[in-house]
C-alpha cells in the first residue's frame, strides 16, 4: 500500500502508466527494504535524547496549530460539513433526525448519525456559534493523541512514540479541516478507543463494553462494521460473543428507529447510491453526483427505494462490466491514498477560493507529510518486522488498515476517506526512525 501511494505521484505525470508505477513502487521498496534491514534511519538526536519531553508536548503543538489556522482562514461550511450541521440544527429544533427531499418527503437515515448527534450534544451546552467545530475538533485531538500514546508506550520505544505524536501534531490535512463538521476526527477517536479497549479486555463485561464503543464507531461510518471478523482472528473465544453483544446493542438500536420510520437499514441507506455513482456507464474515478441526484428524482425521491434500486441497477452493472468496474476500482484507489489533501481543499479551496501559490504552497506541505509518513511507516515495518510477526495486536492494527482499505474499494473514494488509517500508519512510521546508536539491532 505504501509504494501504491509513492507510485501515484510520478504517475500523474504520465497518465498512470503500469511501467512507471511498478518502477516507482520498486525503486521505493528497495530503498526501504535497506533502510530496514539496517535497523531503520537514524533518528536525528534532538529527537532520541528529548523522546520523553516531545511526547508529551507535542499535543499542545498540535493543539496550538489548531487553533492557529482557523484563525488565519476563518472556516466556513461547505458541501459535506454543512449538512452534518444542518442535521444536527433540524435534531434539536424538531427532535427528528431527518432531511426534507424538494417533493416533501422526509429521509430519515441517509447519513450514518455519528457526528450530527455529537454536534447536537455540543450545540445544546455551548450554543450554536461558529468556533464551534473547531472546539469539537480540538477535543477529539486530543483524545486521539491520549489513545495514540497509550499504543506508543506499549508497541514501541521512546523515539518511535515521539516521532508517531510529533507528526500527529503536524498533520496538515487534519489541521486545515479543525474548523469542519467532519466526522473523520470522531471516527479516528472512536475507532482506536473500540480497539484499545478490546484489546486489553480480560473478561465478559469488558468485552462488552469494547463492543459498545465499537458500535459506536459504527454509527459514525459503516466501514468498522465487519470487525467481529478481526477480532475473531485475534481472539478466537466465545468470550468474543460480549463483544459482537455490546456492538449490536449499539447498532441495533439505531437500526430498530430506522425500521420504525420505514427505512429499513443497518445504519444508512446511502450505500446503494454511492455504489451507484461510481458504477454505471457514465461514472469515472471523479466526484460527479449528478447521475444520482437525477436518480433520486425518477425514483420520487423515496429513501428505500433509491436505496434498494440504485444498489440493484450498480451490482448489475458490475456484473455486465467486470473488467471496467475491475479498472476504475485501481484508477480510484490514488484518491484514496496517493495524497492527503482533502482538509486544505475544502477549508481553502472550496470555503474560502484561495489560489495560487497561497494555496499550493500548502498542498505541497501536505503532499510531503504524507510521503514522508508512509516512507517511514514501510522502512519500520521492515525495520521491527520480527516484533510485528510475534505481536498479535500490532497485526491486528495492521489488519484494521487492510479493512478500512477493503471496504472503501467498491465506493466513491476520497483523501479524507483514509484518515482511519492514519493512527495504525504512524505507529509504523514512528519504528522507521531507529534510536541513535541502536540502527543494525532491530
Amino acid at each position: 500500500m505504501g509504494a501504491g501511494v509513492f507510485a501515484t505521484i510520478p504517475n500523474r505525470a504520465v497518465g498512470y502508466h503500469p511501467l512507471v508505477w511498478v518502477l516507482s513502487a520498486a525503486v521505493l521498496l528497495t530503498l526501504c527494504a535497506i533502510a530496514g534491514r539496517r535497523g531503520g534511519l537514524t533518528a536525528p538526536s534532538w529527537l532520541t535524547a528529548n523522546a520523553g519531553r516531545i511526547i508529551t508536548w507535542a499535543p499542545v503543538l498540535g493543539v496550538s496549530l489548531r487553533i492557529l489556522f482557523p484563525l488565519i482562514v476563518p472556516p466556513a461550511q461547505v458541501s459535506d460539513s454543512s449538512e452534518y450541521l444542518s442535521l444536527s440544527r433540524v435534531l434539536l429544533e424538531k427532535g427528528s433526525y431527518e432531511w426534507t427531499m424538494p417533493n416533501g418527503n422526509h429521509w430519515y437515515a441517509y447519513r450514518p448519525p455519528g457526528i450530527s448527534f455529537v454536534m447536537a450534544v455540543f450545540i445544546k451546552i455551548l450554543g450554536d456559534w461558529a468556533w464551534l467545530p473547531a472546539l469539537v475538533n480540538i477535543i477529539m485531538y486530543v483524545g486521539t493523541c491520549v489513545i495514540l500514546r497509550r499504543m506508543t508506550d506499549r508497541w514501541t520505544n521512546p523515539t518511535a512514540g515521539a516521532a508517531a505524536q510529533l507528526l500527529f501534531a503536524a498533520w496538515p490535512s487534519n489541521i486545515a479541516s479543525t474548523g469542519l463538521v467532519h466526522y473523520e476526527p470522531l471516527f479516528v477517536l472512536t475507532v482506536y478507543w473500540s480497539v484499545w479497549l478490546f484489546l486489553n479486555a480480560s473478561n465478559a463485561t469488558s468485552h462488552f463494553v469494547a463492543g459498545l464503543a465499537a458500535g459506536l464507531s459504527v454509527l459514525v461510518r459503516q466501514a468498522l462494521l465487519p470487525v467481529p471478523a478481526l477480532w475473531l482472528l485475534r481472539r478466537p473465544s466465545p468470550v468474543i460473543a460480549a463483544a459482537v453483544a455490546g456492538m449490536t446493542l449499539v447498532v441495533g438500536a439505531w437500526a430498530v428507529r430506522n425500521h420504525a420510520k420505514g427505512v429499513p437499514v443497518t445504519v444508512s441507506s446511502n450505500a446503494g447510491s454511492l455504489l451507484y455513482m461510481v458504477s454505471n456507464d457514465q461514472a469515472d474515478t471523479g466526484y460527479d453526483e449528478s447521475e444520482v441526484i437525477e436518480m433520486f428524482a425518477k425514483l420520487g425521491y423515496d429513501e428505500y427505494r433509491q436505496h434498494v434500486e440504485m444498489g440493484n441497477m450498480a451490482k448489475q452493472w458490475i456484473i455486465a462490466n467486470p473488467g471496467r468496474w475491475a479498472h476504475l476500482t485501481l484508477r480510484r484507489m490514488p484518491a484514496f491514498l496517493g495524497e492527503d489533501t482533502s482538509g486544505l481543499y475544502f477549508a481553502m479551496r472550496v470555503a474560502r477560493s484561495y489560489d495560487g501559490l497561497s494555496y499550493s504552497v500548502p498542498q505541497m506541505i501536505a503532499q510531503g507529510w504524507w510521503l514522508l509518513v508512509w516512507i517511514l511507516a514501510m522502512t519500520g515495518a521492515i525495520a521491527r518486522r520480527d516484533q510485528i510477526r510475534a505481536s498479535g495486536d500490532i497485526q491486528f492494527l495492521l489488519w484494521l488498515v487492510v479493512l478500512f482499505t477493503v471496504t472503501a474499494m467498491p465506493f466513491l473514494m476520497q483523501a479524507r476517506y483514509h484518515n482511519g488509517l492514519v493512527p495504525a500508519v504512524l505507529l509504523l512510521s514512528g519504528w522507521g526512525l531507529a534510536p541513535r546508536g541502536s540502527r543494525g539491532r532491530a
